[in-house]
């Protein structure tokens, strides 16, 4: 089901819960989350590219996957004594990047998207070509690259700053796509020996008192994302 509507459009006798995250907050891999989960080609065609104009989780209400179960148990317990709606935010493959591309103003102005700037992921790009084609939005300029519409991002950004402002409660569920992903990879590529994963050592944060902290300190200076 979708969820949400409009930016702009709030419904005073309601609060809205704002779910921003990515997968792992979505539902992804749900039968609820596919438009035709019984169509094998389409389905792995999803899975295996996650683009061509698809949504990506955004708008849909997964029942069972996280936002859907907080949503629930808003209403069972008649939080602030109000009916609560669902906005669903989360994107598959959203990093933090992606978030504060979308949020940050200066950020956004300052790395336009193209071949010298901040080029968000094909699973943004998705989210955003299937949100503007449900909205009827074509026939725009495209992005200095010509990789997507630059005019639709514009728009797509304003709804997406207009929808977190409703919120009365939000839930973060973000970093996987920045950290894990990239832990995955460097442990996938220190067992099949590739050089570049052979030179880093766990033994000079193991010999530290606070070896947890300064771990994730060096990883994430040397990942270069900014947490916002």
């Amino acid at each position: 089901a979708e969820t949400g509507q409009d930016s702009g459009v709030v419904d005073p006798t309601k609060r809205y819960y704002v779910s921003l995250g990515d997968s792992v907050a979505n539902g992804y891999g749900f039968f609820e989350y596919f438009d035709n989960p019984f169509d094998k080609d389409y389905v792995n065609d999803i899975l295996g590219k996650g683009t061509g104009d698809y949504p990506m989780g955004l708008e849909v209400a997964v029942p069972g996957a996280y936002p859907s179960l907080v949503l629930d148990k808003l209403n069972e317990d008649n939080y602030r004594d109000a009916e609560w709606e669902l906005i669903q935010l989360s994107i598959s493959g959203m990093r933090m990047d992606e978030l504060r591309y979308l949020l940050d103003d200066g950020f956004y102005e300052e790395h336009p998207a193209g071949a010298d700037g901040f080029m968000p992921n094909a699973q943004l790009v998705s989210a955003m070509e299937s949100w503007a084609r449900d909205r009827g939005h074509d026939g725009h300029t495209g992005s200095s690259d010509g990789r997507f519409c630059q005019t639709c991002m514009d728009g797509f950004r304003e709804y997406y700053k207009g929808e977190v402002s409703k919120a009365s409660l939000i839930t973060l569920n973000l970093g996987n796509n920045n950290f894990g992903a990239s832990l995955t990879n460097a442990v996938y590529g220190f067992m099949n020996g590739e050089p570049e994963f052979n030179e880093f050592s766990f033994s000079t944060y193991l010999d530290d008192d606070g070896y947890v902290d300064a771990l994730f300190e060096d990883l994430f200076d040397a990942a270069l994302y900014e947490v916002i």
